[in-house]
């Protein structure tokens, strides 16, 4: 009975990290927009499109007057390698055809859609609340909404009082539902754009149940940061587990896991363990003491790259990744104290571990350097967990082999293969997308 009533908990995690909750919101909201006749049809054709969508951002860039928003939308759109619309865009379009500005805006889209592009910047537009929710009607949906503050360039009074007052009805449509980020423009412009880029990786919280599982990455020297991970796990209620601790105990018990610890540590010390008895041992310890519904965070494990994603292939991954950087420089002593595997390692192994596991890590890593104030590295922490986790692809610990056409079998029995059949379907309508 425990270990039905767990099961599903793993299954969570698969599909967080896989984020199928997103993509199944993505196509019901395309679903209810478009209100197909054939939805079954129209949910086969927009799966790939929707999967797509998940990792390209579609911003909306609104300005005070007189605010250079041009330059910022044409950097990132060099950045990111997506279409740039203007408001003198879709005119110019209105100009040489007929339609509303949502019915043109759709036309152009759908033209950069079918050279693959999934993501826009859209600048100027909406102008007000009723274009605001025209815009969501339609199915043009963002992602990320930038409100441009900063100089204003003969901007008067005027202009002004009525920017502020239809930028209120836009917040009211926009605040709620997607990820909004104000820029100041008297900023340099690099600085703005990193600011942008980096807010692109995170979206609004959606309602998919979650289980925060931390893993604390910990190269700090010395006991200053010791209690980091307790205090943290305190704070968000998790479980807090010592890796070295849930080692000495497994090693202690009278089972088959306990023999193979006892074996091994005669033939190596505990620092020296293969990376997947270590991950053994903590599935072990989930599993037996139920502290998965809670959540945790996880300390003292990780000493080396492999041991990282052997903790990826498990059932319950970790979800955030914190790396507390030890910011070792050339000129400090030739040996420094890495907390998580407690081993001496040269100055240059313990950058070149920082450095794979950062590269490992990739976006979905939160690093913070323990130079800084104890007290400080924990804000900057809790700030990052409150926060909606990355909006990046999951973490890939294996590659997937190829499989070479003279080594895949035959079996008789093996249903036709789609192309055999094409002949004798009748063709499928392709449906519009947006």
């Amino acid at each position: 009975m425990q270990t039905a009533a767990r099961n599903p908990l793993k299954f969570v995690s698969y599909l967080e990290k896989h984020r199928i909750y997103e993509l199944f919101q993505e196509l019901s909201t395309m679903l209810v927009i478009k209100k197909p006749e054939d939805h079954l049809l129209f949910l086969k054709q927009s799966l790939h499109h929707a999967a797509r969508r998940l990792d390209v951002p579609r911003i909306i860039i609104l300005s005070q007057p007189g605010c250079d928003k041009l330059q910022l939308a044409g950097t990132l759109r060099e950045q990111l390698q997506i279409p740039l619309i203007t408001l003198n865009d879709i005119t110019c379009y209105i100009a040489s055809g007929n339609g509303s500005i949502i019915d043109n805006l759709r036309i152009i889209l759908m033209n950069y859609m079918s050279s693959n592009y999934d993501g826009w910047i859209l600048v100027d537009f909406p102008r007000n609340e009723k274009e605001a929710r025209e815009l969501l009607r339609a199915g043009l949906v963002p992602t990320h909404v930038i409100e441009i503050d900063g100089t204003r360039v003969g901007c008067d009074s005027s202009a002004k009082f009525h920017h502020h007052r239809e930028i209120k009805g836009i917040r009211r449509v926009f605040t709620k539902s997607f990820f909004m980020e104000t820029v100041n423009m008297n900023e340099p412009i690099d600085k703005v754009t990193a600011q942008c880029l980096n807010s692109f990786d995170r979206r609004n919280y959606s309602r998919a149940p979650t289980t925060l599982r931390i893993l604390l990455i910990d190269f700090a020297n010395g006991e200053t940061f010791e209690c980091l991970g307790s205090s943290i796990a305190k704070d968000f209620n998790v479980t807090f587990i010592d890796f070295s601790q849930i080692l000495e105990q497994t090693s202690l018990q009278e089972n088959s896991l306990g023999d193979e610890l006892r074996k091994l540590k005669l033939e190596t010390d505990s620092d020296g363990l293969p990376s997947r008895v270590k991950t053994k041992v903590f599935e072990h310890f989930l599993l037996q003491s139920g502290d998965l519904a809670e959540g945790w965070l996880l300390t003292n494990f990780v000493s080396n790259v492999e041991d990282f994603k052997n903790l990826d292939l498990t059932d319950f991954p970790p979800n955030r990744i914190i790396i507390v950087a030890n910011g070792v420089t050339d000129n400090q002593s030739d040996t420094t104290l890495i907390s998580n595997s407690a081993t001496i390692c040269t100055c240059d192994d313990t950058i070149n571990l920082q450095s794979q596991i950062k590269e490992y890590a990739g976006k979905t890593g939160f690093v913070v350097e323990s130079r800084d104030d104890p007290k400080l590295v924990e804000e900057q922490i809790q700030s990052y967990l409150v926060l909606p986790p990355p909006c990046v692809p999951p973490r890939t610990p294996r590659a997937q082999p190829d499989i070479e056409s003279e080594d895949a079998e035959f079996d008789p029995d093996d249903q036709p293969g789609v192309e055999a059949l094409q002949c004798l379907r009748r063709p499928e309508p392709m449906l519009p997308l947006i």
